[in-house]
């Protein structure tokens, strides 16, 4: 149900040149946060932590 209201929502924005602009502003943000939590990711240590 997330996803279909999600899709609905993204479908309205990109009908109008400011909803357009909106969506790759958070496209642009959603890409580097994503790039930077792999980058996190991939340069931890091997070793178990505690819990």
């Amino acid at each position: 149900m997330k996803r279909f209201l999600k899709a609905m929502i993204l479908r309205r924005l990109a009908r109008t040149p400011i909803g357009a602009v909106f969506l790759a502003v958070g496209w642009v943000l959603g890409r580097r946060r994503r790039r930077h939590v792999q980058r996190r990711h991939r340069h931890r240590p091997l070793t178990s932590r505690r819990r």
